[in-house]
């Protein structure tokens, strides 16, 4: 840990007045230390429970956000496969102890269950799976259940990555799909079941290099096998051009939160979302969807656990883009 660093966590330790990173927030896990999550602008909680979400209110005043992956029992939730309504009494109890400003869940998978792979989360699919109606009357269900529920809240959905066929058994079908995930966002924002999309930054550039929609590779989606994987073990890892194109086609008007994390690359050439440190891919991409968005402050969260020193490291890196952002929107308006 640099003096910088050491210079942080000393103040947090002094005294209660300090400033956060504004706008930059972090992703909730037990193996890092405390005190980061004193200094981000908000805490993304993933385990719905009442217990974690007083833990998280002992250790900070930030706000909490809520994002449905894991229950108590640290199973998945499965929106797009599963009611929501035998877990609605925990949900219930950590909403009402933390009074979340968002609450989120996946668009997807498509499967009935998954087994997640934890050290390059790939979902990957175990049990049936669903077809396009399926999967939208599930998520429909369950945005409208949560609504109802927890009206003081805004409520989001988050896009997925794409992982090929004959890696994820077809979990990943259908939701990458821009004609299909935009389509029913902006059809339950026009109803008022949804407020808003989380975009998350790794999975779309991981969507952007795999997916033949957005990569130029010209595949059918539900025939990525050996041969498509063939062509993306060849293929260079200049994969910024595939998220320009990704990103035209995304509903990014109503992006109300953003996820970042690192991604990698296995031996086959297939990306994955292995949440390892940020780094210029990843900034870049962030760069590009934040001047798209304009000067919308748009809350960020880093999704990272494997290190209290380098989570510090990126939390302060991201602050530091944010700053220069706003600069040159300010620098802009006084010409």
């Amino acid at each position: 840990m640099n003096q910088k660093q050491i210079g942080i966590f000393s103040r947090i330790k002094k005294s209660d007045q300090f400033d956060k990173y504004d706008q930059v927030g972090l992703s909730a896990h037990r193996d890092l230390n405390p005190k980061l999550f004193r200094l981000a602008h908000h805490v993304e909680v993933k385990k719905i429970t009442e217990e974690e979400v007083l833990y998280y209110r002992r250790i900070t005043d930030s706000p909490l956000y809520f994002h449905l992956q894991y229950t108590g029992d640290n199973r998945y939730y499965l929106p797009s496969a599963m009611s929501l309504k035998p877990f609605l009494k925990d949900i219930e109890k950590a909403y009402h102890s933390g009074q979340p400003e968002y609450v989120s869940i996946h668009f997807g998978p498509a499967s009935r269950s998954i087994t997640l792979d934890s050290n390059n989360y790939i979902a990957v699919a175990d049990g049936p799976l669903l077809n396009k109606k399926e999967l939208v009357s599930n998520l429909t269900e369950n945005l409208e259940l949560l609504k109802e529920t927890f009206p003081g809240s805004k409520l989001l959905v988050e896009n997925l990555e794409f992982v090929p066929e004959i890696i994820s058994g077809g979990s990943y079908r259908y939701i990458q799909e821009a004609n299909f995930f935009s389509e029913y966002v902006m059809k339950w924002k026009e109803t008022g079941i949804l407020d808003g999309i989380i975009f998350d930054v790794a999975h779309g550039l991981i969507a952007a290099a795999n997916h033949p929609l957005y990569n130029g590779l010209l595949a059918d989606p539900l025939e990525t096998g050996p041969d498509y994987i063939e062509k993306l073990r060849r293929r260079s890892e200049d994969i910024i051009q595939y998220f320009t194109a990704y990103l035209s086609s995304m509903p990014i008007q109503l992006v109300k939160e953003i996820h970042v994390s690192g991604i990698s690359r296995l031996s086959e050439g297939v990306w994955v979302d292995a949440h390892i440190e940020i780094g210029p891919r990843e900034m870049s991409a962030l760069g590009k969807l934040l001047n798209m968005l304009g000067e919308r402050n748009i809350p960020i969260t880093l999704e990272y656990y494997r290190s209290s020193q380098k989570a510090l490291e990126q939390l302060e890196m991201l602050h530091t883009m944010l700053m220069a952002i706003t600069k040159d929107h300010q620098g802009d308006s006084h010409v």
